[in-house]
This record gives C-alpha cells, structure tokens and sequence, in this order.
C-alpha cells in the first residue's frame, strides 16, 4: 500500500467533534471542501496525463454535474444568513493542493484513484456530521442535497477504483 501525501500540517475542513454544529460554519466547511475538491481535480488534470488524466476528468465532469450549482445555491444560502462568502476560501490551502496533485503526475490510473478516494473522504465532509439537522430549511435542504451529492461522487470513485486493475496486472 502506498503512502497517501497527506501531512499532519495540511488542514482540512471540519466541523467541531462535540455539540451541534451553527450553520453559517458547517455551510462554510462543506464549501470549503466541495471547492478544494474541484481545484484539486483543475491541477490533476493539468499534471496527469494518458489513462490518469482521462480518469480525472471523467471524475471532474461528475464534480461539474453534481455541485456546481449547489456551491452557487450555499453562497446563496449563506449570504441569506448574513454570512460572508468567501470565494478564495479552500481547504487544504491552495499551496496543498498544488503539492498533492504534483506528486500524482507519474501515478498509475489505479495509484491515481487511492488518492483521489483518500482526498474526497477527507474534503466532503457531510458523512461526518449526519444526523445532523438545521432548523433553518435552506440550511436543511442544501446540506440534505450536498450529502446525496458527495454520496454518488464517492460511489462513483470507488467504483472506478474497483475496476482498476492492481499495478502490475
């Protein structure tokens, strides 16, 4: 098994581990990790190449589909709340990001997609705080939404995983 390229310094969103999470923070924590997740797909692309590359944007076409609009609809969401929306805002930092995707240029499709379903469960961050439930019903709706969404994303990446073939076979 290989190492995955994740340090103890690079942070990645999250929400706190005791009490109920405030929405204007778990919304902010759930774009922060949709965001960094599309970044993180725009530099493979730019690193991989061949079957890797092909992987990739297969994998960011599906970002594209799923959370695009509901980035747009949680700004919404957030700045109904009074919150500031942060566009920059990623996590793990850009510099991260930059440092991760630059180590996976000679990866293997199958090297490729460990670290990729690594990074995702790291950044989508919904499954963590379910049964979570706001009493604010955009809050709701979009959390209800992101959850489903990063459901299909990662099922459809450790699908993609399985029918890789191991290194060498």
């Amino acid at each position: 098994m290989m190492s995955l390229p994740f340090s103890d310094e690079i942070q990645f969103p999250s929400v706190p581990e005791t009490g109920i999470p405030e929405d204007v923070g778990t919304l902010q924590a759930v774009l922060a990790g949709q965001g960094a997740l599309a970044r993180f797909y725009s530099l493979l692309k730019a690193a991989c190449a061949g079957d890797s590359g092909f992987l990739v944007q297969l994998l960011e076409r599906d970002w594209e589909r799923r959370f695009r609009e509901l980035a747009s609809e949680a700004r919404e969401v957030l700045q109904s709340l009074g919150a500031s929306v942060e566009e920059d805002k990623l996590l793990p930092a850009e510099e991260a990001l930059v440092a991760i995707a630059a180590e996976q240029a000679a990866a293997t499709p199958r090297e490729l997609s460990v670290v990729i379903q690594a990074f995702t469960k790291r950044v989508l961050i919904c499954h963590e705080i379910v049964p979570w439930k706001s009493e604010t019903r955009g809050v709701f709706e979009h959390f209800r939404s992101s959850l489903e969404a990063e459901d299909a994303h990662l099922s459809l990446i450790e699908l993609m995983a399985s029918l890789l073939p191991e290194a060498g076979g």
